[in-house]
């Protein structure tokens, strides 16, 4: 187990990392991202559903997607959340627009029994100028260990 924490701390560290490289751009809401369990687990290659909230001072939209991870993937999860800082790096981010619309890419790691932990960092969305940053750790149930390249398709929730 000890070993599991060790890799899922690397990996988290340095993910942590590459986004602390771009421009750190400014906070302007959170995104909550939740699973229901269920998707696809290849081992190498897995693909869940989410649906997210998109919140900041000035209100909410609703967002559907998928969560793809290349990888190590050996989780059995029943449901899982994530939750990230969105900042802009290049975009304007405005509610009522869908400007988190698109596609993101970067790293993800998870580990647990029972209960897991975790963090995705990722970059993208319109003109890839808007990065989703974790905050603190995700959380969820179910039993494994995943880790390696993730990416995030988002859409406007009914579109």
């Amino acid at each position: 187990m000890r070993k599991i924490e060790m890799t899922l701390a690397a990996t988290v560290l340095l993910a942590a990392a590459s986004v602390a490289q771009a421009d750190s751009g400014a906070q302007v809401g959170v995104l909550t991202c939740s699973t229901a369990g269920g998707g696809s687990n290849w081992v190498l290659y897995s693909e869940t559903d989410v649906t997210c909230r998109f919140e900041t001072p000035d209100g909410q939209e609703s967002y559907t997607g998928t969560l793809h991870l290349a990888g190590l993937d050996m989780t059995f999860d029943s449901d899982r959340q994530l939750n990230f800082a969105v900042l802009e790096v290049g975009t304007q981010v405005a509610v009522g627009d869908h400007a988190l619309a698109g596609d993101y890419a970067g790293a993800e790691a998870t580990a647990g029994i029972g209960v897991e932990g975790g963090a995705a960092v990722l970059m993208g969305g319109s003109d890839d100028g808007i990065a989703l940053q974790p905050l603190g750790i995700s959380s969820g149930t179910g039993t494994g260990l995943k880790i390696g390249g993730s990416w995030l398709e988002l859409a406007p929730a009914g579109a």
